[in-house]
């Protein structure tokens, strides 16, 4: 019997997207691959998940049509859990009971790593994905943060990989901060995925993310977010080497 694995997008600054692709992700496992999904919510104190599925359960109140589509499709919504860091880690362990049926639980972090406790929790993924954003100040966050992670936790505790990714990615992206950024993970040997999550205003769409709803494919053009998902697929289902 596979144990559950601990995923989460996370980098030191906000802004990048962590929690949006966090809710992606989550829904995507839940309600179109038949995962058994869990979020785990600590980043403290905006708590973005937590409230973005509060705001859906109350649309649902006048929201008719939306929730007759709910429940035709049977859909049972995944748990959120607002935690702090301590009760995270002790959540952590409870689901690595055998006889825990979790697949996958997502752990959406706040922007920093200097706490020992959120340490831990990074230290304890099975997975880190980073987004980078091609700009000055917010691919330099990203960069530090997987080069700290690198030297101090991969392979050293329980993560397996971590992986950076471009996100908002476009034409008018700063090509010199792209390639400056690539050259960087190609020196330290950090993987970077190879599908880039496009910017686009589809990702403002209540309709597009959703945490009690599957996926509305009509807006996935000009995205790229299927290539991004079987990358991310592929990468989760690697085996490990031992």
């Amino acid at each position: 019997m596979e144990t559950t694995k601990f995923i989460a997008i996370s980098t030191q600054k906000g802004g990048g997207g962590k929690s949006t692709i966090t809710e992606l992700l989550a829904s995507f496992f839940a309600y179109s691959a038949g995962k058994k999904v869990e979020i785990f919510d600590c980043d403290f104190p905006q708590h973005t998940i937590s409230k973005d599925r509060e705001e859906e359960l109350k649309e649902l109140e006048t929201n008719t049509a939306k929730k007759a589509l709910l429940e035709k499709a049977g859909i049972k919504p995944y748990p959120i859990h607002s935690y702090t860091f301590h009760v995270c880690l002790e959540e952590m362990e409870k689901r690595l009971d055998d006889n825990c049926d979790t697949d996958y639980v997502f752990i959406d972090l706040p922007g920093t790593i200097k706490d020992e406790t959120l340490l831990s929790i990074v230290s304890g993924l099975d997975y880190l994905f980073i987004p980078a954003i091609a700009s000055t100040k917010e691919v330099r966050s990203s960069l530090e943060y997987a080069v700290t992670v690198q030297q101090n936790i991969l392979g050293k505790f329980n993560l397996k990989s971590m992986h950076v990714f471009w996100n908002r990615f476009n034409r008018y992206s700063e090509n010199s901060v792209f390639e400056t950024a690539m050259a960087v993970c190609e020196h330290q040997k950090i993987p970077v995925m190879e599908a880039k999550l496009e910017d686009s205003t589809k990702f403002n769409k209540t309709d597009f993310i959703s945490t009690i709803l599957p996926f509305q494919k009509k807006f996935f053009n000009q995205t790229n977010v299927i290539p991004f998902i079987q990358e991310f697929v592929t990468i989760i289902n690697k085996p490990q080497e031992n």
